[in-house]
């Protein structure tokens, strides 16, 4: 079932709940002002709330790429660190995927 940007946020809000429960990192917060959103769903960026405050590097979050939802579903993927969400988004276009939780 499709679904809209509310609920596209909401997802992505709580995974972010879940990555910070597990990994013990309780400050981390959705950057709402850099979601972009495509055709096929939202990518939602995502660092430490301290960082977000102080700007300062060493505050910043490493290895944690952005949250992509998908419209048509409400499915979820991590896009690797390792590459642009472009590219993760261009491959998912080609048939490939992006990484699935």
């Amino acid at each position: 079932m499709p679904i809209d940007a509310v609920k596209a946020q909401a997802l992505a809000t709580r995974e972010v709940e879940r990555i910070a429960a597990e990994s013990g990192l309780h400050d981390l917060v959705l950057i709402s002002d850099k979601t972009q959103e495509v055709s096929e769903g939202w990518v939602f960026f995502w660092d430490s709330e301290k960082h977000l405050t102080t700007g300062d590097v060493r505050d910043a979050l490493g290895g944690g790429g952005p949250i992509f939802v998908d419209r048509s579903d409400g499915s979820l993927a991590m896009v690797w660190s390792g590459e642009s969400w472009q590219t993760a988004l261009a491959r998912y276009r080609a048939g490939g995927s992006i990484r699935r939780f």
